[in-house]
């Protein structure tokens, strides 16, 4: 704000020096003929300058108009931006399944998603989890609507069936699950979740843990 009445003062304040000393000048050369029209004269300068004041200060205005229409659009977006996180975990209610988890931490609903994964540090178990989650809905055909603090979780491969894809390399890599969406307004978003392989591989021995019941003992 005040960068700006400086560059806007400036140049006037050059106009007011410019006319005060032409006016000094003029009333020492010839006091007679000036000091007669001097009032005329100063009514006409305090004119002008009041004019130029009242430009400058309906233009500072506007420009503090913008600059908060501006500031509360953006605060308005940010109240209804989604924000979208995808993770590779054991399903709930199986957990020798993986499911591909989507959450909408925002706070606002996701509108259009589509998902796209692709290998950041390829490796066999990579390329197992890749070709598992191309069919899973999610994935191929998007997902419509994803309402804020709600959660997607698509089953699309068990444990073994990737141990075995990767075997016998170990299993480890990284993926990275871009989303693509819009919030409310149809303003476009994107978020990038990367997942280790090593983090999910390290869950399975808890979900054979989970899935085995335990057995009954014999009384003899």
């Amino acid at each position: 704000m005040s960068d700006s009445l400086q560059r806007l003062f400036t140049p006037v304040l050059y106009i007011l020096i410019f006319f005060a000393g032409f006016i000094t000048a003029a009333i020492w050369l010839a006091p007679g003929y000036y000091l007669e029209n001097l009032p005329a004269t100063v009514g006409a300068l305090a004119a002008v300058a009041l004019v130029w004041l009242a430009y400058v200060f309906a233009g500072l205005s506007l420009r503090h108009r913008r600059r908060e229409s501006a500031r509360l659009a953006a605060l308005q977006q940010e109240n209804v931006r989604p924000v979208l996180h995808a993770v590779l975990r054991p399903a709930a209610d199986a957990p020798h399944l993986v499911e591909l988890a989507v959450s909408n931490h925002g706070k606002g609903s996701a509108r259009q998603v589509r998902l796209s994964i692709e290998a950041v540090a390829a490796t066999p178990a990579t390329a197992a989890v890749l070709a598992c989650l191309q069919p899973l809905s999610a994935v191929s055909d998007g997902l419509d609507v994803l309402a804020a603090g709600e959660s997607y979780g698509g089953v699309f491969a068990d444990f073994e069936t990737l141990a075995a894809h990767a075997a016998p390399a170990p299993f480890n890599g990284i993926i990275k699950v871009v989303a693509e969406y819009s919030d409310i307004f149809d303003n476009p978003c994107a978020t990038e979740s990367v997942l280790d392989m090593a983090a999910l591989a390290a869950l399975q021995p808890a979900a054979h843990a989970a899935a085995r019941k335990p057995r009954k003992k014999l009384l003899y």
